[in-house]
């Protein structure tokens, strides 16, 4: 992953960040740094070290005596003295923290001058902090996975990404709703297998515990009593809760690539989807100006030409699939679909896709479908379905019956053109959850912080949209909305 590199961009958050006090150095700093264990051997420009936190298991409960212990991973500045740390959170939810802060500290530190010590933590379900798991439900009746999840592995239970595949058009609502209501009656079955897995620790996962885990962090660190943070994509959700949980402890808070926050703790899911279709358009239409790098672009094709025939393929995937020798896959719409889905994060690398639908446009099968393979995980993260566990853990959509969501699913359908119901598949997980947050936060995220946000977004982001950013930026008052001008995910770029 990398980060923004237009020049203005960087110099701003240098800029916010050179406008903080220089903090204060404790001696009574409850961390000891050191070697780390042998399981976190990163990849990284810069060496690092490690600590553990001990912190309360359930906030909630002063009675609960129960702890657990954070893993926390820092990179020194590179530029002596520190002017203090800065704690990382690269998305998901999901994302391992320790990882992510070794494996992006060049970058990272480039863009800081070196001034600031980088500290990553895995987050609750995570890495090996009481990681969230669950056994493989292939016998569940669900269809076999397709879905390729876009900052974490692809979770090892199925989910009926076949759906894609319906004529919405051709359906009614009553048609869909009972479709639907049998896609839920699958996700129950993974929801009951998810809980009986994590019924220890289920409920300890959710967003608004980690913000509270990130303030321990802060004071153990004993440089102040302020938290500086950079959070990306689901990190602007556990920024801004922090920032709207604890607003007089906020310091120098850059949120990227914004979710809006309103809709992940409602579980609307629409706005998420909102420039998806621009950047399916803004594919195509590269191809055309850029020609000899668009394996698609020919003198006989025009930008209306080149949508009609990835709708054409989808299509007539959707009709009839095409097996793969030696498994129990195949090739159809919805792998077509999510294969988008995953590739539109940075245009740098849309060349890449034009190939691989030029590959599927020569009938060569086998070939497109190692190409649309997730990659392996790590061995590092325990927590595999720690994106489910904690997405839908805090999501208050609830229901047993999917007429209750009809209003909310109408909407959905006209949010994106060539995904028209993947906000509603998405949206039936949390649903069918049944293991919630022990606590969320459930206020307005209307506040003033200590030291202003700075809101930073693509304008045609694909998944994160400039739209969401604003809602953020317009929540905390005196923040600062910087914007891109361009297409897929700002730290992609």
């Amino acid at each position: 992953m990398s980060f923004v590199r237009n020049a203005f961009l960087v110099a701003a958050v240098v800029s916010a960040a050179n406008a903080l006090p220089n903090p204060k150095r404790s001696e009574s700093s409850d961390l000891q740094w050191g070697p780390c264990p042998a399981r976190m051997n990163f990849t990284s420009a810069y060496s690092y070290d490690c600590a553990t936190l001990t912190v309360p298991l359930d906030y909630s409960n002063s009675t609960d005596g129960r702890t657990l212990d954070l893993q926390l991973l820092r990179v020194n500045a590179t530029n002596q003295p520190s002017k203090g740390a800065i704690l990382m959170n690269p998305g998901g939810p999901g994302g391992v923290g320790t990882q992510f802060v070794a494996g992006t500290a060049a970058e990272v530190q480039t863009i800081l001058d070196g001034e600031y010590d980088l500290i990553g933590f895995d987050p609750r379900g995570t890495g090996n902090t009481i990681p969230y798991a669950c056994n493989d439900t292939s016998s569940s009746g669900s269809k076999k996975t397709k879905r390729q999840e876009f900052d974490i592995p692809e979770p090892t239970f199925p989910e009926d990404y076949d759906l894609l595949e319906l004529d919405i058009d051709d359906m009614s609502m009553a048609q869909l709703v009972g479709v639907l209501q049998n896609e839920l009656s699958d996700l129950q079955v993974v929801a009951e297998t998810c809980a009986a897995d994590n019924e220890e620790y289920g409920e300890y996962i959710g967003t608004a515990f980690v913000a509270r885990d990130m303030l321990r962090i802060v004071d153990a660190l004993g440089q102040g009593s302020l938290l500086n943070y950079w959070g990306i994509s689901y990190g602007t959700v556990l920024g801004g809760t922090f920032a709207a949980m604890f607003p007089n402890r906020t310091g120098f808070m850059l949120l990227e690539s914004n979710v809006n926050l309103h809709e992940y703790m409602s579980g609307a899911g629409i706005q998420a989807r909102a420039t998806l279709d621009a950047n399916v358009d803004a594919l195509f239409e590269q191809c055309m100006v850029y020609p000899e790098e668009c394996a698609l672009a020919d003198d006989h094709q025009t930008v209306e030409s080149l949508a009609q025939n990835y709708e054409n393929l989808v299509a007539a995937l959707d009709q009839q699939g095409i097996p793969m020798n030696d498994t129990d896959d195949e090739i159809d719409g919805g792998t077509v679909r999510n294969y988008m889905l995953s590739n539109l994060y940075n245009p740098s690398e849309w060349p890449e896709v034009a190939v691989a639908l030029k590959v599927l446009y020569d009938g060569e099968w086998e070939t497109f479908y190692n190409m649309s393979r997730p990659p392996k995980e790590g061995s590092y993260n325990k927590g595999t379905e720690a994106l489910l566990g904690i997405r839908c853990g805090d999501s208050r959509l609830r229901s047993d019956n999917v007429t209750d969501l009809e209003g909310l699913i109408e909407i959905q359908l006209n949010v994106s053109r060539w995904f028209p119901l993947q906000p509603t598949l998405e949206g039936m997980t949390w649903v069918a959850w049944q293991q919630e947050a022990k606590e969320r936060y459930n206020g307005d995220f209307q506040v003033k912080t200590q030291t202003p946000i700075l809101v930073l977004n693509n304008a045609y982001d694909n998944i994160t949209p400039l739209i969401s950013a604003r809602n953020t930026s317009s929540g905390f008052a005196e923040s600062v909305l910087l914007v891109q001008n361009s297409y897929g995910v700002s730290q992609d770029q």
